[in-house]
């Protein structure tokens, strides 16, 4: 979209991480560009579309976000080797729509400060797939949502019987 400088205010969050002040996050094509200069035509690449409902002034809206994302992964011929992820779901609907091969992964965060799924109210991030209209079950809203349960599923560290989880209580649940 435009270039971004890592701001400081992410090492209240990291305590451990240093901030290098002028370091540009590098765009989309230029990640694309350095997988290919590797030869290795085995990457794939998780994308995580950084969108947040309650800050819509902070980025495009969800229908530009996502049709500027497809239309660069199909300019740079890797819609193939690509996996999108968000905690909006309202742009893994408009992939899934637009571009159904292209992986989808719903993510998921009930703790607060950061949750963006509620068991008691309805949520911004869920594009109407309220967890309450199936029983309390976020998976059941997924599924719903046309995200399959247990496909792709990403384990940063521990594991419950049923679901997996971070640490940091984030789940990530895959779509078609």
């Amino acid at each position: 979209m435009s270039d971004k400088f890592v701001p400081a205010v992410t090492t209240r969050r990291f305590p451990d991480q240093l901030a290098v002040p002028g370091t540009r996050i590098p765009t989309l094509a230029e990640v694309f560009e350095l997988v290919r200069r590797s030869g290795d035509r085995h990457v794939h690449l998780n994308i995580e579309t950084k969108i947040d409902p309650n800050h819509p002034d902070e980025s495009p809206d969800p229908e530009h976000f996502v049709a500027v994302v497809l239309d660069l992964l199909h300019r740079e011929d890797f819609a193939d080797r690509v996996m999108i992820e968000s905690f909006d779901w309202r742009t893994l609907l408009l992939v899934q729509k637009q571009a159904p091969a292209i992986p989808t992964v719903y993510l998921t965060h009930l703790q607060e400060p950061e949750a963006n799924i509620y068991l008691d109210k309805p949520s911004p991030w869920t594009a109407g797939f309220d967890p309450r209209k199936y029983g309390r079950s976020v998976a059941r809203a997924i599924k719903a949502a046309g995200g399959a349960i247990g496909r792709r599923s990403t384990v940063t560290s521990t594991e419950d019987r049923s679901r997996r989880r971070t640490s940091s209580g984030s789940r990530s649940w895959s779509g078609p």
